[in-house]
């Protein structure tokens, strides 16, 4: 009897930090459009398993009621009468839900104007945004402005979900050792979060493959259909070029590494073109045209998976962990990776690196 009272008791525990976890999980998202009576309001969001929810509420005299559940604060869009699919429709918005009881106002044609109750976060998100409304985006120095404003939010926000969608946004632009430090600075919730954990992979795959590490193996089809692997360069410092027939910087650079390839080929330098097209008829003009087919050509490996998306994780760029084009990875004879350039602001580091090795 006793054994049976006890099973009883330790079941309904269960049962209630289910049912808690659950509730503390749900959103209730209140709110009103003001000048619209009629019509749908849509609320477009990832849930608790990260999956993309599109859900609707009818409206009654102006106002809706959206449910659902979260496990992190989230950024959602809100769309009503909307004219276009564009970022400043009138009747669009970004916002973020929160776990939570949550109220809106809002006007018809001004949905940029929200003003929501119950989330700390949108709190955070509408805070920073007026920030970056007072840069003039045109001046030349707006980027930096942009970057130093974000960077400051960041280390004066360590607890905010905000903090980790905009590090995860900056992540490929700031030094690896700012990102870093930005990401052990956050608070644990925080690095836990869904930007959170992208932002520790991003660091995680770039570690794997700097300055001092062996260079993963990988293998391709050339453009003249022959086979191209790492393994095949050993005893000549090799180039891994990852670039894109899309991309203006990396094929405004190839007159000068058409230069470095003819300087030190003799000597035992070679580059392999690793492409992320997915457009074969584009990756062969833009080879043609820029007249790169000097050295070994191949492509990145795009691959589609059983839900009809592009399988990333078979991309040999993301073997490398390359997050920006155009970026260069430097091999010795023994396949260790002596340099890795991102952007084309680096390639003066990689010019002397080139002239101290065969000079």
């Amino acid at each position: 009897m006793k054994t049976t009272f006890l099973l009883f008791l330790l079941l309904s525990a269960a049962f209630c930090r289910a049912q808690s976890a659950t509730i503390n999980r749900q959103f209730i998202f209140n709110g009103k459009i003001i000048r619209q009576i009629n019509g749908i309001i849509f609320l477009t969001y990832n849930d608790e398993n990260g999956i993309k929810k599109i859900i609707s509420s009818n409206l009654k005299n102006g106002k809706f009621q959206f449910k659902g559940f979260l496990s992190e604060p989230t950024l959602a869009i809100l769309r009503g009468d909307i004219k276009s699919r564009a970022d400043d429709d009138p009747n669009a918005a970004s916002i973020y839900l929160e776990p939570g009881s949550m109220n809106a106002i809002a006007e018809k044609n001004h949905f940029k104007e929200i003003k929501i109750r119950g989330s700390k976060s949108q709190n955070e998100y509408k805070m920073l945004q007026k920030e970056y409304e007072a840069i003039d985006n045109k001046s030349e120095l707006a980027y930096e402005k942009f970057s130093k404003l974000t960077y400051k939010f960041i280390t004066t926000h360590p607890d905010s979900y905000i903090s980790a969608f905009q590090l995860a946004l900056y992540k490929t632009r700031w030094p690896l050792d700012s990102v870093r430090l930005l990401y052990i600075r956050l608070s644990l919730p925080v690095q836990k979060s869904f930007y959170g954990k992208e932002i520790a992979e991003s660091i995680n795959e770039i570690d794997n493959n700097t300055v001092g590490k062996i260079a993963k193996e990988f293998s391709g089809i050339g453009i003249n259909g022959d086979s191209i692997s790492l393994s095949n360069f050993k005893g000549r410092y090799v180039l891994l070029d990852f670039w894109a027939s899309w991309c203006v910087p990396c094929r405004q650079s190839n007159p000068h590494y058409i230069e470095l390839f003819k300087k030190y080929h003799d000597k035992g330098f070679d580059i392999i073109g690793i492409s992320d097209d997915y457009h074969i008829e584009a990756w062969k003009v833009a080879i043609e045209k820029d007249k790169v087919g000097i050295w070994h050509n191949i492509l990145s490996g795009f691959k589609i998976n059983k839900t009809g998306d592009i399988d990333e994780f078979q991309l040999i760029s993301k073997k490398f962990g390359v997050q920006v084009l155009p970026t260069k990875i430097l091999v010795d004879r023994t396949g260790m990776i002596i340099g890795r350039y991102t952007g084309t602001e680096e390639e003066p580091a990689l010019d002397k690196k080139l002239s101290e090795i065969f000079e």
